[in-house]
């Protein structure tokens, strides 16, 4: 079967390259960010090194490299296709597309399942299936809610030099202190509580 050149010395040619749609056969992180070499069954041909375009390069940076086996779309220009870049991945049976709980939501998911949505008609963030989230801030973190915040984990953990609990504290359950309890000057317990020295309790 005659396969059309690849190359650019021929115009017609160059003009049918200049948009072609292949699969991925590696991948690798390149010195410019995530690169890719992709089959093109029709010319029977495996590019050389491709970049992965990405939606924010320099400044706010963003990454991303198709998996093997994933369609994809290259473009290449005019004046010299044997270079290219790869435009987006198209969702086959070889790279299925996420569907999302709303046409409106903006999502995305990884190799081992763990996905982030947020849905505007519900106004809900969704985040699932991640085994460690951290947070590392070099300041400061404020969380403003309009409503409860809850917390359900096995054991929680908090470690600082200062706890400062501005309003009431509500214990459901039993509260162990390691280490004496002092109140400030006009602070009181009610029941009263036996002091360190042993004096104090009663009604």
């Amino acid at each position: 079967m005659f396969k059309p050149d690849y190359g650019s010395d021929d115009f017609n040619q160059t003009s049918l390259n200049l948009l072609r749609s292949g699969t991925v056969t590696d991948r690798r992180n390149g010195v410019n960010g995530p690169e890719v070499r992709v089959s093109f069954p029709d010319r029977d041909v495996t590019s050389d090194w491709l970049p992965v375009g990405q939606t924010g390069s320099g400044g706010m940076s963003t990454h991303f490299c198709p998996r093997k086996g994933t369609n994809v779309l290259v473009g290449h220009l005019g004046t010299g296709v044997e270079r290219g870049v790869v435009l987006c991945s198209n969702p086959t049976q070889n790279g299925g597309a996420l569907i999302p709980s709303s046409i409106n939501s903006m999502a995305m998911m990884a190799d081992d399942g763990a996905q982030m949505e947020y849905n505007p008609d519900t106004g809900n963030l969704h985040v699932g299936g991640v085994k460690t989230i951290e947070f590392i801030g070099g300041s400061s973190v404020t969380i403003t809610l309009g409503g409860p915040f809850n917390v359900t984990a096995s054991d929680t953990t908090i470690t600082s030099g200062t706890i400062t609990l501005n309003g009431n504290v509500h214990i459901t359950g039993t509260l162990i202190v390691d280490h004496p309890v002092t109140f400030s000057q006009g602070g009181q317990a009610n029941p009263h509580i036996v002091n360190e020295d042993g004096t104090g309790g009663g009604t």
